[in-house]
């Protein structure tokens, strides 16, 4: 089902993430740029999935105690924002990146 395709692919950005971290493969020109831009690429995408299986899970829960929690307002404003401040950070970083080692170089 879909949620178990979710279930696995973030349990491969997580292995993605992990293998980034203690290898990063990239070299350190451009301020280890490349690295930066895959970490933060790869924090975005396993937030992302992340945010989606806590969507999918909320209607699961029967409880009423957590259920009220989990479908508070608060937790569905963050199950957005948060991804989204993920991908502006990316994004942004990315174009500092480009500014800085080709017009400030």
């Amino acid at each position: 089902s879909e949620f178990y395709g979710n279930l696995l692919m973030l349990l491969a950005s997580w292995a993605f993430m992990l293998l980034h971290l203690t290898t990063q493969p990239f070299d350190n020109r451009g301020f280890t740029c490349l690295d930066k831009l895959e970490t933060f690429n790869l924090r975005a995408l396993t937030v992302t999935v992340t945010a989606r299986l806590a969507w999918d899970i909320r209607s699961a829960v029967q409880s009423e105690f957590y259920g009220k929690i989990a479908n508070h307002w608060v937790i569905s404003w963050a199950l957005v924002i948060v991804p989204l401040l993920c991908h502006a950070w990316f994004i942004g970083f990315a174009a500092w990146s480009l500014f800085r080692n080709t017009v400030l170089k």
